[in-house]
């Protein structure tokens, strides 16, 4: 269990990267993915909420597959 809010987000943080590099999200999906892991009983104390798109692309440009899989739908089919 992670010791800190700190430490949860930074473990959610690497588990939603390794599970966006798997495929490509929609919206729907991106947030649906952030939720499974919130909700999880490890992480659910610290209440952390679900972020947009555009609030992750910045983070995740280092890692290649995962920013192309959260920023290529929305590049095609902008809100």
């Amino acid at each position: 269990m992670p010791a800190t809010p700190a430490d949860a987000k930074s473990w959610t943080q690497q588990l939603l990267i390794e599970d966006w590099k798997k495929e490509y999200q929609r919206e729907n999906d991106l947030l649906d993915s952030q939720r499974k892991w919130y909700e999880h009983p490890a992480i659910r104390p610290y209440a952390l909420q679900p972020r947009e798109a555009d609030e992750w692309i910045p983070q995740l440009f280092p890692q290649a597959e995962a920013f192309w899989h959260i920023a290529a739908p929305f590049d095609l089919n902008p809100s």
